[in-house]
Order: C-alpha cells, then structure tokens, then sequence
C-alpha cells in the first residue's frame, strides 16, 4: 500500500492539565454566582424531569422499526500493528510485516 500517514507521539502536560482543571473550576464558580441559588434550583428540577423522561421504556413500535442483522453479514475488517520512525523506539511488533529495515 502507497496510502499517505501520518504518526503523532504525544506526551501528556502536566502543566496544561493543572491549568484545565483550575480554569474549569473557575468557570464553574462563575456559573453558579451567574445563576444563584434560584437559577440552580430551577436547573436541578429540569434535571431530574430529563433523567425521569429518559427512563421512561422504548416503546415496543419504535424498536420494531429497525431490522436486526445476522452476525454474519457483519464484515471485519483484517488490520495489523507495525511500527515505523520514533515509534520503533517502543519496541517492534513481532510481524512478518514487520522487518527491522
């Protein structure tokens, strides 16, 4: 295969994590002084009546609209892992697809 690609190799930042977090935590305080107590209250409300609507059965009409398929109609896609660039450093899979050209 001649198919372009491309490998990305990340490295998690603790720093940028840290900040995610407080500013999502400050983004939050804004909110509940945006919405006080009353506008949570309110909040808290619609919310339960959305998670009670949600369990609520599917009715047995809507169900009966979608067909189920045999197992076997299901086609797999065959993949394999190799491993090429600055991610050899890893390690190489041990393929026949995988050569330590």
């Amino acid at each position: 295969m001649n198919a372009d690609h491309i490998t990305i190799l990340g490295v998690p930042s603790r720093k940028l994590s840290a900040k995610i977090t407080d500013d999502e935590k400050a983004r939050l305080r804004a909110q509940r002084k945006t919405l006080g107590e009353k506008g949570l209250k309110e909040l808290e409300k619609k919310l339960a009546a959305a998670k009670a609507e949600n369990e609520n059965p599917i009715p047995d009409f809507t169900r009966e609209q979608f067909t189920v398929l045999n197992i076997d109609s299901v086609r797999f896609i065959s993949t394999v892992t190799t491993r090429s660039g600055a991610a050899r450093e890893m390690g190489t899979v041990s393929l026949t697809t995988q050569s330590n050209s």
